[in-house]
Protein backbone atom coordinates (compact mmCIF):
# COMPACT_ATOMS: atom_id res chain seq x y z
CA UNK A 1 0.00 0.00 0.00
CA UNK A 2 2.87 2.38 0.64
CA UNK A 3 3.95 2.34 -3.01
CA UNK A 4 0.39 2.79 -4.21
CA UNK A 5 -0.16 5.68 -1.82
CA UNK A 6 2.98 7.43 -2.98
CA UNK A 7 1.67 7.44 -6.56
CA UNK A 8 -1.98 8.14 -5.77
CA UNK A 9 -3.02 11.80 -5.72
CA UNK A 10 -5.44 10.84 -2.91
CA UNK A 11 -3.28 10.63 0.19
CA UNK A 12 -5.84 8.53 2.08
CA UNK A 13 -4.27 5.35 0.68
CA UNK A 14 -0.93 6.44 2.12
CA UNK A 15 -2.52 7.17 5.49
CA UNK A 16 -4.11 3.69 5.49
CA UNK A 17 -0.71 2.17 4.82
CA UNK A 18 0.80 4.10 7.73
CA UNK A 19 -1.97 2.99 10.07
CA UNK A 20 -1.50 -0.64 9.00
CA UNK A 21 2.26 -0.54 9.67
CA UNK A 22 1.78 1.15 13.04
CA UNK A 23 -0.73 -1.51 14.06
CA UNK A 24 1.64 -4.26 12.93
CA UNK A 25 4.51 -2.78 14.93
CA UNK A 26 2.32 -2.58 18.03
CA UNK A 27 0.90 -6.11 17.84
CA UNK A 28 3.15 -8.43 15.87
CA UNK A 29 5.81 -10.63 17.44
CA UNK A 30 8.71 -10.61 14.98
CA UNK A 31 10.74 -13.78 14.33
CA UNK A 32 13.99 -11.84 14.01
CA UNK A 33 12.83 -9.11 16.36
CA UNK A 34 15.49 -6.41 15.98
CA UNK A 35 16.05 -6.74 12.25
CA UNK A 36 12.42 -7.19 11.19
CA UNK A 37 11.21 -4.39 13.43
CA UNK A 38 13.91 -2.05 12.12
CA UNK A 39 12.93 -2.87 8.52
CA UNK A 40 9.27 -2.14 9.13
CA UNK A 41 10.13 1.06 11.01
CA UNK A 42 12.18 2.17 8.01
CA UNK A 43 9.20 1.55 5.69
CA UNK A 44 6.88 3.38 8.08
CA UNK A 45 9.24 6.34 8.25
CA UNK A 46 9.45 6.49 4.44
CA UNK A 47 5.65 6.55 4.25
CA UNK A 48 5.47 9.32 6.89
CA UNK A 49 8.07 11.30 4.95
CA UNK A 50 6.05 10.93 1.72
CA UNK A 51 2.91 12.00 3.57
CA UNK A 52 4.72 14.95 5.10
CA UNK A 53 5.81 16.15 1.67
CA UNK A 54 2.13 16.54 0.73
CA UNK A 55 0.92 18.08 3.97
CA UNK A 56 1.27 21.56 5.38
CA UNK A 57 3.45 21.81 8.45
CA UNK A 58 6.13 19.37 9.57
CA UNK A 59 4.35 16.99 11.96
CA UNK A 60 4.56 13.91 9.73
CA UNK A 61 8.13 14.78 8.75
CA UNK A 62 9.14 15.12 12.39
CA UNK A 63 7.57 11.75 13.09
CA UNK A 64 9.48 10.28 10.16
CA UNK A 65 12.82 11.48 11.60
CA UNK A 66 11.96 9.92 14.96
CA UNK A 67 10.98 6.60 13.39
CA UNK A 68 14.16 6.50 11.27
CA UNK A 69 16.17 7.05 14.45
CA UNK A 70 14.27 4.21 16.18
CA UNK A 71 15.00 1.98 13.20
CA UNK A 72 18.71 2.72 13.50
CA UNK A 73 18.56 1.90 17.22
CA UNK A 74 16.76 -1.39 16.52
CA UNK A 75 19.37 -2.64 14.05
CA UNK A 76 21.58 -5.42 15.41
CA UNK A 77 25.26 -4.55 15.82
CA UNK A 78 26.28 -6.95 13.07
CA UNK A 79 23.88 -5.44 10.53
CA UNK A 80 25.49 -4.48 7.22
CA UNK A 81 27.06 -1.01 7.17
CA UNK A 82 25.40 -0.30 3.79
CA UNK A 83 21.96 -1.02 5.22
CA UNK A 84 22.58 1.28 8.16
CA UNK A 85 23.87 3.98 5.79
CA UNK A 86 20.70 3.71 3.69
CA UNK A 87 18.50 4.43 6.72
CA UNK A 88 20.83 7.30 7.67
CA UNK A 89 20.37 8.70 4.16
CA UNK A 90 16.60 8.43 4.50
CA UNK A 91 16.74 10.23 7.84
CA UNK A 92 18.69 12.99 6.11
CA UNK A 93 15.99 13.36 3.46
CA UNK A 94 13.32 13.88 6.12
CA UNK A 95 15.50 16.42 7.95
CA UNK A 96 16.10 18.24 4.68
CA UNK A 97 12.35 18.44 4.02
CA UNK A 98 11.84 19.97 7.48
CA UNK A 99 14.72 22.38 6.91
CA UNK A 100 13.13 23.65 3.71
CA UNK A 101 10.06 24.75 5.64
CA UNK A 102 11.58 26.12 8.82
CA UNK A 103 13.60 29.15 9.80
CA UNK A 104 17.33 28.89 10.08
CA UNK A 105 19.60 26.08 8.88
CA UNK A 106 19.79 23.69 11.85
CA UNK A 107 17.82 20.86 10.25
CA UNK A 108 19.61 21.37 6.93
CA UNK A 109 22.98 21.09 8.69
CA UNK A 110 21.83 17.87 10.38
CA UNK A 111 20.73 16.57 6.97
CA UNK A 112 24.16 17.39 5.50
CA UNK A 113 25.80 15.49 8.38
CA UNK A 114 23.52 12.49 7.73
CA UNK A 115 24.32 12.39 4.01
CA UNK A 116 28.06 12.76 4.63
CA UNK A 117 27.87 9.93 7.18
CA UNK A 118 26.11 7.71 4.63
CA UNK A 119 28.73 8.58 2.00
CA UNK A 120 31.51 7.33 4.30
CA UNK A 121 30.00 3.86 3.79
CA UNK A 122 28.67 3.97 0.23
CA UNK A 123 31.24 3.66 -2.55
CA UNK A 124 31.42 3.66 -6.36
CA UNK A 125 31.88 -0.10 -6.70
CA UNK A 126 29.72 -2.15 -4.34
CA UNK A 127 27.01 0.45 -3.61
CA UNK A 128 27.23 2.76 -6.62
CA UNK A 129 23.59 3.75 -6.93
CA UNK A 130 23.24 4.44 -3.21
CA UNK A 131 26.40 6.56 -3.47
CA UNK A 132 24.84 8.50 -6.37
CA UNK A 133 21.62 8.96 -4.39
CA UNK A 134 23.39 10.32 -1.32
CA UNK A 135 25.59 12.60 -3.43
CA UNK A 136 22.46 14.03 -5.02
CA UNK A 137 20.80 14.46 -1.62
CA UNK A 138 23.93 16.13 -0.23
CA UNK A 139 23.86 18.55 -3.16
CA UNK A 140 20.23 19.39 -2.42
CA UNK A 141 20.81 20.08 1.27
CA UNK A 142 23.86 22.23 0.49
CA UNK A 143 21.83 24.19 -2.07
CA UNK A 144 19.01 24.87 0.38
CA UNK A 145 21.53 26.01 3.00
CA UNK A 146 23.39 28.10 0.43
CA UNK A 147 20.19 29.88 -0.55
CA UNK A 148 19.82 31.14 3.02
CA UNK A 149 23.26 32.76 3.10
CA UNK A 150 24.83 35.57 1.10
CA UNK A 151 28.01 33.89 -0.16
CA UNK A 152 28.68 31.36 -2.91
CA UNK A 153 30.88 28.74 -1.21
CA UNK A 154 28.04 26.46 -0.09
CA UNK A 155 26.39 26.68 -3.51
CA UNK A 156 29.69 25.74 -5.16
CA UNK A 157 29.92 22.69 -2.87
CA UNK A 158 26.38 21.82 -3.94
CA UNK A 159 27.35 21.99 -7.62
CA UNK A 160 30.37 19.78 -6.94
CA UNK A 161 28.15 17.15 -5.30
CA UNK A 162 25.67 17.11 -8.20
CA UNK A 163 28.44 16.86 -10.78
CA UNK A 164 30.00 13.99 -8.84
CA UNK A 165 26.66 12.15 -8.92
CA UNK A 166 26.17 12.82 -12.64
CA UNK A 167 29.69 11.58 -13.44
CA UNK A 168 28.59 8.08 -12.42
CA UNK A 169 24.93 8.22 -13.49
CA UNK A 170 24.24 6.59 -16.89
CA UNK A 171 21.84 8.81 -18.85
CA UNK A 172 20.71 6.10 -21.26
CA UNK A 173 20.03 3.41 -18.66
CA UNK A 174 18.55 5.71 -15.97
CA UNK A 175 17.01 8.66 -17.82
CA UNK A 176 14.56 9.76 -15.10
CA UNK A 177 17.21 9.74 -12.34
CA UNK A 178 19.67 11.48 -14.65
CA UNK A 179 17.07 14.13 -15.46
CA UNK A 180 16.28 14.67 -11.78
CA UNK A 181 19.93 15.15 -10.82
CA UNK A 182 20.56 17.35 -13.86
CA UNK A 183 17.60 19.49 -12.79
CA UNK A 184 19.06 19.77 -9.29
CA UNK A 185 22.37 20.87 -10.79
CA UNK A 186 20.47 23.46 -12.82
CA UNK A 187 18.87 24.85 -9.66
CA UNK A 188 22.24 25.25 -7.95
CA UNK A 189 23.71 26.90 -11.05
CA UNK A 190 20.70 29.24 -11.20
CA UNK A 191 21.22 30.30 -7.57
CA UNK A 192 24.93 30.80 -8.18
CA UNK A 193 24.18 32.77 -11.37
CA UNK A 194 21.90 35.11 -9.44
CA UNK A 195 24.86 36.12 -7.26
CA UNK A 196 27.50 36.46 -9.96
CA UNK A 197 27.96 39.04 -12.68
CA UNK A 198 27.52 37.74 -16.20
CA UNK A 199 25.22 35.00 -17.45
CA UNK A 200 27.56 32.01 -17.68
CA UNK A 201 26.06 30.09 -14.74
CA UNK A 202 22.52 31.03 -15.77
CA UNK A 203 23.09 29.77 -19.31
CA UNK A 204 24.53 26.53 -17.90
CA UNK A 205 21.40 26.21 -15.77
CA UNK A 206 19.11 26.74 -18.78
CA UNK A 207 21.02 24.07 -20.70
CA UNK A 208 20.69 21.67 -17.76
CA UNK A 209 16.90 22.10 -17.58
CA UNK A 210 16.49 21.72 -21.35
CA UNK A 211 18.55 18.52 -21.30
CA UNK A 212 16.53 17.13 -18.38
CA UNK A 213 13.23 17.87 -20.15
CA UNK A 214 14.37 15.73 -23.09
CA UNK A 215 14.29 12.67 -20.83
CA UNK A 216 10.87 13.14 -19.20
CA UNK A 217 7.50 12.07 -20.57
CA UNK A 218 4.78 14.44 -19.36
CA UNK A 219 2.15 11.69 -19.28
CA UNK A 220 4.29 9.30 -17.25
CA UNK A 221 5.75 11.75 -14.71
CA UNK A 222 3.58 14.90 -14.88
CA UNK A 223 4.78 16.41 -11.61
CA UNK A 224 8.46 15.89 -12.41
CA UNK A 225 7.84 17.43 -15.83
CA UNK A 226 6.05 20.36 -14.20
CA UNK A 227 8.92 20.88 -11.75
CA UNK A 228 11.34 21.13 -14.65
CA UNK A 229 9.11 23.64 -16.43
CA UNK A 230 8.97 25.66 -13.21
CA UNK A 231 12.76 25.56 -12.85
CA UNK A 232 13.29 26.45 -16.50
CA UNK A 233 11.00 29.43 -15.96
CA UNK A 234 13.14 30.62 -13.04
CA UNK A 235 16.27 30.77 -15.19
CA UNK A 236 14.42 32.48 -18.04
CA UNK A 237 13.08 34.99 -15.52
CA UNK A 238 16.54 35.90 -14.24
CA UNK A 239 17.99 36.07 -17.76
CA UNK A 240 15.05 38.23 -18.83
CA UNK A 241 15.61 40.62 -15.95
CA UNK A 242 19.17 41.15 -17.21
CA UNK A 243 18.27 41.50 -20.90
CA UNK A 244 16.85 44.63 -22.58
CA UNK A 245 14.17 42.77 -24.57
CA UNK A 246 11.22 40.90 -23.01
CA UNK A 247 11.59 37.63 -24.99
CA UNK A 248 13.00 35.58 -22.10
CA UNK A 249 10.39 36.97 -19.70
CA UNK A 250 7.58 35.96 -22.06
CA UNK A 251 9.08 32.47 -22.31
CA UNK A 252 9.19 32.35 -18.51
CA UNK A 253 5.47 33.17 -18.31
CA UNK A 254 4.74 30.27 -20.66
CA UNK A 255 6.95 27.91 -18.62
CA UNK A 256 5.18 28.74 -15.34
CA UNK A 257 1.74 28.43 -16.94
CA UNK A 258 2.71 25.00 -18.28
CA UNK A 259 3.89 23.98 -14.82
CA UNK A 260 0.57 25.08 -13.29
CA UNK A 261 -1.34 22.82 -15.69
CA UNK A 262 0.07 19.85 -13.73
CA UNK A 263 0.78 21.50 -10.38
CA UNK A 264 -2.88 21.77 -9.47
CA UNK A 265 -3.85 23.19 -6.10
CA UNK A 266 -5.97 20.17 -5.13
CA UNK A 267 -3.09 17.76 -5.86
CA UNK A 268 0.11 19.56 -4.73
CA UNK A 269 -0.94 22.80 -3.00
CA UNK A 270 2.53 23.93 -1.95
CA UNK A 271 4.04 23.35 -5.39
CA UNK A 272 1.04 25.15 -6.89
CA UNK A 273 1.77 28.09 -4.58
CA UNK A 274 5.44 28.05 -5.60
CA UNK A 275 4.61 28.31 -9.30
CA UNK A 276 1.98 30.98 -8.62
CA UNK A 277 4.63 33.04 -6.84
CA UNK A 278 7.04 32.52 -9.73
CA UNK A 279 4.39 33.49 -12.28
CA UNK A 280 3.70 36.64 -10.27
CA UNK A 281 7.40 37.48 -10.19
CA UNK A 282 7.80 37.37 -13.96
CA UNK A 283 4.58 39.33 -14.47
CA UNK A 284 5.94 41.95 -12.06
CA UNK A 285 9.12 42.18 -14.15
CA UNK A 286 7.08 42.55 -17.32
CA UNK A 287 4.79 45.09 -15.67
CA UNK A 288 7.74 47.23 -14.62
CA UNK A 289 8.66 47.56 -18.31
CA UNK A 290 5.18 47.98 -19.79
CA UNK A 291 2.88 51.01 -19.85
CA UNK A 292 -0.26 50.59 -17.80
CA UNK A 293 -0.82 48.19 -14.91
CA UNK A 294 -2.45 45.11 -16.49
CA UNK A 295 0.55 42.80 -15.89
CA UNK A 296 1.05 44.28 -12.42
CA UNK A 297 -2.53 43.48 -11.43
CA UNK A 298 -2.11 39.92 -12.78
CA UNK A 299 1.07 39.66 -10.71
CA UNK A 300 -0.73 40.79 -7.54
CA UNK A 301 -3.45 38.18 -8.14
CA UNK A 302 -0.83 35.44 -8.54
CA UNK A 303 0.96 36.44 -5.32
CA UNK A 304 -2.29 36.56 -3.36
CA UNK A 305 -3.20 33.12 -4.70
CA UNK A 306 0.19 31.77 -3.57
CA UNK A 307 -0.27 33.22 -0.08
CA UNK A 308 -3.51 31.26 0.30
CA UNK A 309 -1.38 28.09 0.61
CA UNK A 310 2.12 29.35 1.47
CA UNK A 311 0.96 30.79 4.78
CA UNK A 312 3.16 32.23 7.50
CA UNK A 313 2.37 29.30 9.78
CA UNK A 314 3.24 26.65 7.17
CA UNK A 315 6.20 28.20 5.35
CA UNK A 316 7.42 31.37 7.07
CA UNK A 317 10.34 32.04 4.70
CA UNK A 318 8.30 31.41 1.54
CA UNK A 319 5.50 33.52 3.02
CA UNK A 320 7.94 36.39 3.56
CA UNK A 321 9.31 36.08 0.02
CA UNK A 322 5.86 36.11 -1.57
CA UNK A 323 4.71 38.92 0.72
CA UNK A 324 7.74 40.95 -0.37
CA UNK A 325 6.81 40.35 -4.00
CA UNK A 326 3.20 41.38 -3.37
CA UNK A 327 4.34 44.52 -1.52
CA UNK A 328 6.67 45.48 -4.38
CA UNK A 329 3.85 45.00 -6.89
CA UNK A 330 1.34 47.07 -4.93
CA UNK A 331 3.94 49.83 -4.50
CA UNK A 332 4.45 49.99 -8.26
CA UNK A 333 0.69 50.05 -8.87
CA UNK A 334 0.35 52.80 -6.27
CA UNK A 335 3.13 54.84 -7.86
CA UNK A 336 1.61 54.67 -11.34
CA UNK A 337 -1.98 55.21 -10.27
CA UNK A 338 -1.02 57.76 -7.56
CA UNK A 339 -3.06 55.57 -5.23
CA UNK A 340 -2.38 55.97 -1.52
CA UNK A 341 -4.43 52.86 -0.66
CA UNK A 342 -2.13 50.59 -2.68
CA UNK A 343 0.93 52.27 -1.19
CA UNK A 344 -0.44 51.89 2.36
CA UNK A 345 -1.02 48.17 1.73
CA UNK A 346 2.47 47.82 0.28
CA UNK A 347 4.17 49.43 3.28
CA UNK A 348 2.17 47.33 5.75
CA UNK A 349 2.85 44.07 3.89
CA UNK A 350 6.57 44.76 3.54
CA UNK A 351 6.94 45.70 7.19
CA UNK A 352 5.19 42.47 8.14
CA UNK A 353 7.52 40.50 5.86
CA UNK A 354 10.53 42.04 7.64
CA UNK A 355 9.54 40.17 10.82
CA UNK A 356 10.44 36.89 9.08
CA UNK A 357 13.05 38.11 6.59
CA UNK A 358 15.51 39.16 9.26
CA UNK A 359 19.10 40.06 8.46
CA UNK A 360 20.43 37.33 10.75
CA UNK A 361 18.22 34.52 9.42
CA UNK A 362 17.93 35.23 5.68
CA UNK A 363 20.26 38.12 4.76
CA UNK A 364 19.41 38.13 1.05
CA UNK A 365 15.70 38.05 1.79
CA UNK A 366 16.17 40.86 4.29
CA UNK A 367 18.01 43.10 1.83
CA UNK A 368 15.36 42.57 -0.86
CA UNK A 369 12.46 43.34 1.48
CA UNK A 370 14.32 46.36 2.86
CA UNK A 371 14.89 47.68 -0.67
CA UNK A 372 11.23 47.40 -1.66
CA UNK A 373 10.13 48.92 1.65
CA UNK A 374 12.39 51.89 0.91
CA UNK A 375 10.80 52.24 -2.53
CA UNK A 376 7.27 52.06 -1.14
CA UNK A 377 8.03 54.66 1.55
CA UNK A 378 9.61 56.96 -1.04
CA UNK A 379 6.53 56.82 -3.28
CA UNK A 380 4.11 57.29 -0.40
CA UNK A 381 6.20 60.11 1.02
CA UNK A 382 6.13 61.91 -2.32
CA UNK A 383 2.39 61.38 -2.75
CA UNK A 384 1.22 62.49 0.67
CA UNK A 385 4.08 64.86 1.49
CA UNK A 386 5.39 62.89 4.47
CA UNK A 387 8.88 63.78 5.71
CA UNK A 388 8.75 60.79 8.08
CA UNK A 389 8.19 58.40 5.18
CA UNK A 390 11.10 59.93 3.29
CA UNK A 391 13.40 59.73 6.33
CA UNK A 392 12.50 56.06 6.78
CA UNK A 393 12.94 55.44 3.05
CA UNK A 394 16.44 56.90 3.21
CA UNK A 395 17.35 54.78 6.24
CA UNK A 396 16.13 51.64 4.46
CA UNK A 397 18.08 52.39 1.28
CA UNK A 398 21.25 53.26 3.22
CA UNK A 399 21.08 49.92 5.06
CA UNK A 400 20.73 48.14 1.71
CA UNK A 401 23.70 50.05 0.27
CA UNK A 402 25.83 49.26 3.32
CA UNK A 403 24.99 45.56 2.90
CA UNK A 404 25.68 45.23 -0.84
CA UNK A 405 28.58 47.69 -1.25
CA UNK A 406 31.27 45.16 -0.22
CA UNK A 407 30.07 42.86 -3.02
CA UNK A 408 31.63 45.26 -5.54
CA UNK A 409 28.74 45.47 -8.03
CA UNK A 410 29.29 48.99 -9.38
CA UNK A 411 25.99 49.16 -11.30
CA UNK A 412 23.99 48.04 -8.28
CA UNK A 413 25.73 50.51 -6.01
CA UNK A 414 25.14 53.33 -8.50
CA UNK A 415 21.45 52.48 -8.69
CA UNK A 416 21.08 52.59 -4.90
CA UNK A 417 22.98 55.87 -4.66
CA UNK A 418 20.66 57.32 -7.32
CA UNK A 419 17.60 56.20 -5.33
CA UNK A 420 19.01 57.84 -2.21
CA UNK A 421 19.53 60.99 -4.29
CA UNK A 422 15.85 60.88 -5.34
CA UNK A 423 14.82 60.60 -1.69
CA UNK A 424 16.98 63.60 -0.75
CA UNK A 425 15.51 65.64 -3.62
CA UNK A 426 11.96 64.73 -2.58
CA UNK A 427 12.74 65.71 1.00
CA UNK A 428 14.19 69.07 -0.13
CA UNK A 429 10.97 69.85 -1.99
CA UNK A 430 9.04 69.56 1.28
CA UNK A 431 11.29 72.01 3.15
Amino acid sequence: MKTLGERDSNIETLRESIAFMETTLARKAFKNASLDRAGLRNQLAIALWKLGEREAGTMSLQRAVGVFESALTDLPRDYTPAGRALIENNRGVALMAIGQRERGTQNLEQAIDAFELALKTFNKTETLFNWIMSQNNLGQALRYKGERGSGVETLQKSITAFRAALSMLPRKEMPVQWASTTSNLGMALWRLGERKAGNESLNEAASAFSAALEELDRKEVPLDWAALQNNRGLVLLRLGQREPLPASLMQAVSAFELALQERRREVVPLQWAESQNNLGTVLLSLGQREPGTASLHRAAQAFEAALAEATRERLPIDWATTSTNLGATLAEIGRRDMDATSLNRAVAILRDAMTENTRERVPLGWVETQYYLGNALLERGRLIGSKLDLEQARAAMMSVLDFVKPMGDAAQNAHLEARIGEIDAAFAELQ
